[in-house]
């Protein structure tokens, strides 16, 4: 697999994630405690910051 198509890949994955995050966000925060939630969205930012920094890595090496 060619860094162009592996970057491409990620690219993608990068876009969903942030919708899903977001939808995800909105509805944890109406149905979970403070506390909960607060903890689900960090570790799903944490996930989706990771995701961003592995897509300019391999955006860097092409």
């Amino acid at each position: 697999m060619t860094a162009k198509i592996k970057y491409d890949e990620c690219m993608k994955a990068r876009a969903l994630a942030g919708m899903v995050l977001m939808e995800g966000v909105d509805a944890m925060l109406s149905v979970m405690p403070d506390s909960d939630a607060k903890n689900e969205v960090a570790r799903l930012l944490n996930d989706y910051h990771k995701s961003v920094k592995e897509a300019r890595e391999i955006r860097d090496a092409i």
